[in-house]
């Protein structure tokens, strides 16, 4: 559910050990990982997923970028504002393994621009 009143951008933790994990739209948009050989995120790691324009990033808990381990042309996506169904999909390699989705609501200022808050 996203109570603001207009899209807004998840940020994603995604702890390992995972096998393979998607994350997808209300539209569809989609992005994850299914290695061929291995995990997608290494036990112990933190995967943490950023999608706000200007701000995208994919990086581990140790810094390092893991947008090569994508899926071909990944779609980091918003949420639009009301009741929204994602999906996630995750295949644990491990009993520590997990996602936790964040969204900071926004909302128009009276000339029409979006705000945080």
């Amino acid at each position: 559910m996203n109570p603001g009143d207009t899209v807004s951008w998840p940020h994603w933790k995604i702890r390992g050990p995972l096998r393979s994990f998607a994350l997808t739209s209300p539209a569809g948009e989609h992005f994850g990982s299914t290695p061929a050989e291995g995990n997608a995120v290494a036990d112990g790691r933190i995967l943490i997923v950023d999608t706000r324009p200007g701000h995208k990033a994919l990086l581990d808990n140790e810094g390092t970028s893991c947008w090569p381990a994508l899926d071909t042309d990944p779609q980091p996506w918003s949420v639009p504002a009301g009741r929204s169904v994602i999906g996630l999909s995750i295949v644990a390699a491990g009993s520590t393994a997990g996602a936790r989705l964040t969204l900071r609501p926004r909302y128009m200022t009276h000339r029409g621009l979006p705000r945080l808050r």
